[in-house]
């Protein structure tokens, strides 16, 4: 046969070559939220030059039964990503997949038995992935199962080759020693199968809707790859292992299980006191199903719907038993007991899932629980404010009446409209508890006139919350009322001027730090400022005043990191090229520069800017500090084995030591940055290599948490043909670890694989387009997993310090005036209005 297209090799030859061979690192294991989250589940090249893209990329698109969570998750996706090109990496490989294919074809016409099917087989193999390519190519982000099967298939080939070459020559694999007579035949009728290989399962899969197309994509090579994984079982002597392993979050799983049974038992004997026509019986067999369903995540997470749903029929049994005239009529409460008594028996039943991922009963009944559940929270909320003895009768009417609405609704409404409404009440309702409270708390002693005015408006508005909630439980649609709607959003808009009003104290105290003359005349700046909240046409500018200095101090005041560089930590040394103190000394001055520019009425200038880029670089540092141990090539390859995740450690790109790298240079940018005689063009290089940092980190944090979590369970077999194949034609369990995460997962696989194209094609644009929608899809992914964004920040609070000028005495501004040139790309286009609003009265 002939060697493999040249263009097919040296495409795969440069993704692995030119790509940055950059790997995460561990982080610290963190437990996630469900109790017990788990998933499911050195040959030569041989012929073809494809085997070298296993090196960069094996994963699988992997299937989600969607079925446990249709109603309760958003899978239909991930974020949309940018744009790619009609020639992109899909339709270059897809092209060349097809060249090859034919090649072999040719090559079987003038061969006989075996050695015909063992080239047909490859052939057939290479129809597949061009298939899964092709039909990628042009599909959304949330489509991307096609493209990360294709890569999954594309990387397994060489090694499949050399798997059917042996079948053709009747010997082993491992020692090339001849296989029984036995072994032999069937090994050559599973090969002859393969030769056959359909296609139309797998455009089939292709075409399902996005939600279940992962799903389908796996049911579809579990038969239209079968024979190969007998081939694996006969003559590479393997077998499919579990490519989504049970991992433990390092729980107590005995102690989980011993309380959750004491969970069941209580509330099985509190279900026993409650009527036939309270829900009773219904509870009790909701209860028996998720016992029977056992521990797993989605067991639990039934059990404490179950658990609320219990708590909520226990109120209301006790609202009916008061005495009349009772805060909610016989008749919602009978409503509400019914609604939740259905929602239960629904649950109860065990349906398997529709066709086309089509909900269960059981999925409606979740989602129906989980918006009662809120309902309630609102409705008892309501019951709680309809208490205070000085509101008049109308608004405790009113209360009442918006409390009876929510959980007494007619059972054919709109459940997710009325679970928006109880949301926005509760959030109303809180935004008026913390009112009072910062009203009765110490006022703010340079903006008592404005913190009290704000105090006098918040009780004026407080006063019209309960016709609007009425109004709104009644109809949800008339949330988007005018006058409902204004009622709820001036509360709110309240409760956040009069907190960051107490947090612009917070600032005065420590810009005074700083410098006594910048803090006296930052006093005057704030109180002009806060003045023109009062004014009704002036609040907006007002707000984005406060709202900007707010987001610089609580990301500034300390940094993130600080008190680690000026320690001197070995990992900060490490970070900053042994610099970490002269950072620390640096920042110290960027902040101090900031607060003289405060003091001028200037808050959105260089200085902020350069505040702003320090805040984001010490962030990027505690980042790093986390990453302790680089993901080596062998680690990476074999979290390539797991369902959930395709790209090898080849494709992730930076490494550690780039990453190390990049945050030296960071390090140095933001010193120059520093300097009195800094110009713009350094402001813009520094600004380059921050963004560049902050792009590399999210994917580097995440590989390496998940890695570090599945180490234990994954298998050391990355060159067997099974162990790559495994996560093409298995799906994971609805609980499984980052099952949920199937989509975004797959999206970050397909832009690895497409970044590296750009790359080669010399698409900078595309190239950081992709980096950064990785990034976002990482630090999302992060968030929802480990409950914490990389970059998040927290509101400013006081501390103990905050006044004491000896914990500052390395901020002493410079005596050379800071220049305020504004770097190219980076213009304040809220400068004018910020200083209207400053030098209003």
């Amino acid at each position: 046969m002939k060697r493999p297209n040249a263009r097919i090799a040296r495409f795969v030859a440069i993704m692995l070559a030119g790509g940055l061979d950059r790997a995460p690192t561990r982080a610290p294991m963190c437990t996630s939220n469900a109790t017990r989250r788990g998933v499911r589940g050195g040959f030569h090249d041989g012929v073809s030059a494809l085997a070298v893209v296993g090196a960069v990329f094996g994963g699988t698109a992997s299937a989600f039964n969607t079925a446990a969570y249709a109603q309760v998750l958003d899978l239909d996706g991930a974020k949309a990503g940018p744009t790619l090109p009609a020639e992109n990496a899909a339709t270059e490989l897809s092209q060349e997949l097809t060249t090859e294919a034919a090649q072999l074809e040719r090559a079987a016409a003038g061969l006989t038995g075996e050695a015909r099917d063992a080239a047909l087989a490859k052939a057939r193999l290479r129809r597949l992935a061009a298939i899964f390519f092709e039909l990628s190519a042009a599909k959304s982000w949330n489509e991307s199962g096609p493209s990360v099967a294709g890569i999954r298939l594309v990387a397994m080939l060489g090694r499949v080759d050399a798997l059917v070459d042996a079948t053709a020559s009747g010997r082993r694999l491992k020692d090339g020693m001849p296989l029984p007579q036995a072994d032999a035949q069937r090994a050559a009728q599973q090969l002859g199968e393969l030769a056959k290989l359909s296609l139309d399962r797998a455009r089939a899969a292709c075409s399902a809707k996005p939600r279940d197309m992962q799903r389908q994509i796996a049911d579809a090579m579990a038969e239209t790859l079968a024979p190969l994984v007998e081939l694996c079982a006969i003559v590479e002597e393997s077998r499919i292992e579990d490519a989504w392993p049970l991992v433990d979050d390092g729980k107590d799983v005995d102690s989980v299980r011993a309380a959750t049974r004491a969970d069941i038992e209580s509330m099985r004997k509190a279900a026993d006191q409650l009527a036939a026509d309270a829900g009773g019986p219904a509870l009790l067999a909701a209860l028996d199903a998720c016992v029977a369903r056992g521990t797993s995540a989605s067991a639990l997470s039934d059990l404490r719907l179950v658990r609320e749903a219990l708590a909520t029929l226990e109120w209301l049994a006790a609202e009916k038993a008061e005495r009349p005239p009772r805060p909610i009529p016989d008749a919602a409460i009978a409503r509400a007991t019914a609604r939740i008594t259905l929602a239960l028996e629904d649950l109860a039943i065990r349906t398997p899932a529709g066709a086309g991922g089509a909900p269960t009963p059981a999925d409606s009944a979740r989602a129906r629980l989980a918006s009662l559940e809120v309902c309630v929270r609102a409705a008892r909320t309501m019951l709680s404010l309809r208490e205070d003895p000085d509101l008049p009768q109308s608004s405790r009417q009113a209360l009442s009446d918006a409390a009876a609405a929510l959980i007494g609704a007619e059972l054919t409404g709109d459940e997710r409209a009325r679970a928006r409404v109880a949301k926005r009440i509760l959030d109303a309702c809180a935004a008026a508890d913390r009112l009072v409270s910062a009203e009765k708390a110490e006022v703010p002693r340079d903006l008592k006139d404005v913190a009290r005015a704000l105090d006098r408006d918040g009780r004026i508005a407080t006063k019209a919350l309960p016709v609007a909630f009425a109004a709104m439980a009644e109809d949800p649609s008339r949330a988007a009322d005018p006058e409902n709607l204004s009622a709820l959003e001036r509360v709110l808009s309240i409760d956040v001027d009069r907190a960051r009003i107490a947090r612009m104290q917070l600032l005065i105290d420590r810009i005074g730090a700083i410098d006594a003359k910048s803090g006296r005349a930052f006093v005057a700046q704030m109180k002009r400022t806060a003045k023109v909240l009062l004014d009704p046409l002036k609040r907006g500018e007002a707000q984005a005043v406060l709202a900007t200095l707010d987001a610089q101090a609580a990301t500034a005041l300390p940094f993130p990191y600080e008190d680690e560089l000026k320690r001197r930590t070995d990992r900060a040394l490490t970070l900053t090229g042994g610099r970490a103190s002269d950072v620390a000394e640096a920042a110290g001055r960027i902040r101090a520069q900031w607060a003289i520019a405060l003091s001028a009425g200037n808050f959105n200038g260089i200085e902020a800017m350069r505040l702003t880029r320090t805040a984001r670089l010490c962030a990027c540092l505690r980042a790093l500090d986390q990453v302790e141990e680089a993901v080596n090539r062998p680690r990476g390859d074999r979290l390539a084995l797991w369902g959930g995740w395709a790209s090898r450690r080849a494709a992730l790109a930076p490494a550690t030591q780039d990453l190390i790298a990049r945050s030296v240079l960071a390090c140095q940018s933001l010193l120059a940055t520093s300097q009195p005689s800094s110009n713009s063009d350094q402001d813009a290089q520094c600004e380059r290599d921050v963004a560049a940092l902050e792009r590399a980190i999210p994917l580097v944090s995440l590989v390496a948490r998940i890695e570090r979590m599945l180490s234990p369970a994954l298998p050391d077999s990355t060159g067997m043909v099974s162990a790559m194949l495994a996560p093409l034609v298995q799906a994971p369990a609805p609980d499984a670890f980052l099952a949920d995460e199937w989509t975004t997962l797959a999206s970050v696989d397909r832009a690895l694989f497409e970044s590296e194209h750009a790359r080669r094609k010399g698409d900078v644009k595309l190239r950081e387009e992709l980096a950064a929608y990785i990034a976002e899809l990482c630090r999302e992914i992060t968030a929802r997993t480990f409950g914490t964004a990389l970059e998040e920040t927290t509101p400013m609070k006081p501390t103990p310090e905050q006044t004491t000028r000896d914990r500052t005495s390395r901020d002493t501004p410079s005596r050379d005036t800071p220049s305020r040139d504004t770097p190219p790309g980076q213009a304040a286009p809220t400068q004018n209005s910020l200083r209207r609003a400053t030098s209003s009265n």
